[in-house]
């Protein structure tokens, strides 16, 4: 880091002199560049040597490497204070909602220990649900030991729109009728995240 304090006199830079300042001005620009997030939405200001941010890339990568149904799905993980984005970047076509949700949930189970506030679900950047932090938690330490059929189906109920209006409601009465409502639902998640934006529809 340069002193702080009155400029000294201006003189002619040497070659060598003037290639470092040009250098050390270029690589400050890059770092502002890459470390925001274009788009709506809160942008995350993260250093890319930040410990969290190299902390999340290696979550995002251990999750696909580890469960070989899981190539195809490509997200990145993004933390601004206690706010997680879930961003998903792509899904292949011979990919089906079960494989996203199941890189979802095991991303809560990577990132079980830690806790945030929200996680804001995305498709290129662009917002389309949250879920209460507390909630992704619980999903993570259930992943082992919860009926994956009862998560899933639950799963609409706890989302909110970007602006924190409520997406779903929550269905009560019989098992059957609530179960076909739920997983209605789940597919209409999924539709809102990025079906349709992959399928070309508005």
């Amino acid at each position: 880091m340069g002193s702080i304090g009155p400029a000294p006199p201006a003189r002619k830079k040497s070659g060598p002199i003037r290639a470092a300042v040009l250098g050390a001005g270029l690589a400050l620009l890059f770092a502002v560049v890459v470390t925001h997030e274009w788009g709506s939405g809160p942008v995350p200001v993260l250093s890319i040597a930040d410990p969290r941010n190299v902390e999340l890339r290696r979550a995002a990568a251990a999750v696909l490497a580890g469960d070989p149904r899981n190539k195809g799905v490509d997200f990145r993980l993004l933390r601004n204070g206690d706010r997680l984005t879930f961003d998903l970047q792509g899904v292949s076509t011979d990919k089906a909602p079960l494989d996203v949700m199941r890189v979802l949930l095991q991303t809560a189970r990577a990132l079980k220990e830690k806790r945030y506030d929200v996680v804001e679900l995305r498709f290129r950047n662009a917002p389309r649900f949250l879920l209460p932090g507390t909630a992704f938690a619980v999903m993570g330490a259930e992943y082992t030991t919860q009926n994956p059929v009862y998560t899933i189906r639950t799963f609409p109920e706890k989302l909110t729109n970007p602006d924190g209006s409520r997406a779903f409601p929550k269905w009560e009465g019989g098992l059957l009728g609530v179960t076909g409502k739920q997983m209605e639902e789940v597919m209409e998640v999924h539709k809102r995240w990025y079906l349709n934006e992959l399928a070309g529809v508005r």
